[in-house]
C-alpha cells in the first residue's frame, strides 16, 4: 500500500478549501436574493408585480359593478348646492367659482356631448358616476399592488365606493369624485415607482399631478407628501439637472 499512487495531502486541502468557498459563495448569493425585498433602496429595486389580465378584469368588474350601483340612484335633474352652477358652466365652457374647475368644465362638456339622450344635467350626473365608480377600479390596482392580495384589495375599494360621502358625491355633478379618482391614480403611479424605479411611472405622476391642480386646487394636500417619497426613493435617478427639467416640462403640461 505503501507503493500506490496517491495525490499529495496538501492538494486535497486546497480543492476542499476551493470548493468550500464555492459553496458558501452561492449560499450567500442565495441568501442575498431571498432578503432582497420592497425595503431595499439601493441600486436594483424590487421588482414587484405585474399587471396581469386578472387583476386589469377584476378592476373593470368593480368598475361596473359600483357603476350599476351609482346609475341606480343618480340624480335625474339638477340637484342642489354648486351642482347647478356647475352643470351651466360647464354646458357653455365656462369658469365655474374660484379656483375654476378647468379640467371638470372640459371633461362634462366632452361626455354630455358624446351622449345623444337624456338632458344635460342628467348627462353630467353620468359623467360623474363613471369617475366616480373608475376611482374604485383605480384604488382596486393600487391596492393589489400595495399589498399584492387580491381580496385585502377588493375590500379596499368597496369600503372605498360604499362610503356615505363617496357614493353621494358620485350620483350628481361634483368636482369631488374626479378629484378622487386624480388621486387614486396618483396613489397607484406612486407604488409603482416604488417597485421599480421607472423614470416613466415619475413623469406621467409629475403630469397627473400638473392636471389635477386644474380640477381642484386642495390635492396638493396628497402631492406633497408623495412627491417627497418619491424623491427620497428615487434619490439620485430624481435629482439631477436632466429629471428635473422633464418632470417640470410633464408637470406644467396640462
Amino acid at each position: 500500500a505503501c507503493f500506490m499512487p496517491h495525490e499529495p495531502y496538501g492538494n486535497k486541502m486546497e480543492e476542499e478549501e476551493r470548493g468550500g468557498d464555492h459553496r458558501m459563495g452561492e449560499k450567500e448569493e442565495k441568501a442575498e436574493e431571498g432578503g432582497r425585498g420592497r425595503g431595499d433602496y439601493g441600486e436594483e429595486a424590487w421588482q414587484g408585480r405585474y399587471d396581469s389580465n386578472q387583476d386589469v378584469a377584476i378592476a373593470c368588474l368593480l368598475t361596473l359593478t359600483f357603476l350599476t350601483l351609482y346609475l341606480s340612484t343618480l340624480y335625474p335633474h339638477v340637484p342642489g348646492g354648486d351642482s347647478g352652477e356647475l352643470i351651466a358652466s360647464a354646458f357653455q365652457l365656462g369658469v365655474g367659482h374660484p379656483p375654476g374647475y378647468p379640467l371638470f368644465m372640459v371633461y362634462e362638456k366632452i361626455f354630455s356631448s358624446l351622449l345623444h339622450f337624456g338632458n344635460v344635467a342628467w348627462r353630467m350626473n353620468v359623467g360623474m358616476a363613471v369617475v366616480g365608480a373608475s376611482s374604485a377600479g383605480m384604488l382596486y390596482m393600487t391596492a393589489v399592488h400595495a399589498w399584492d392580495s387580491r381580496p385585502l384589495a377588493i375590500l379596499a375599494s368597496g369600503l372605498f365606493a360604499l362610503n356615505p360621502i363617496v357614493w353621494n358625491y358620485s350620483t350628481h355633478a361634483e368636482v369631488f369624485p374626479l378629484n378622487n379618482l386624480l388621486v387614486c391614480l396618483l396613489l397607484y403611479l406612486t407604488v409603482r415607482y416604488m417597485e421599480r424605479r421607472e423614470a416613466s411611472v415619475a413623469r406621467w405622476g409629475a403630469f397627473v399631478m400638473g392636471l389635477g391642480l386644474t380640477n381642484q386646487h386642495t390635492i396638493i394636500i396628497y402631492e406633497l407628501p408623495l412627491m417627497i417619497g418619491v424623491i427620497l426613493a428615487g434619490g439620485g435617478r430624481i435629482l439631477n439637472p436632466r429629471e428635473i427639467a422633464v418632470l417640470s416640462a410633464m408637470f406644467l403640461l396640462r
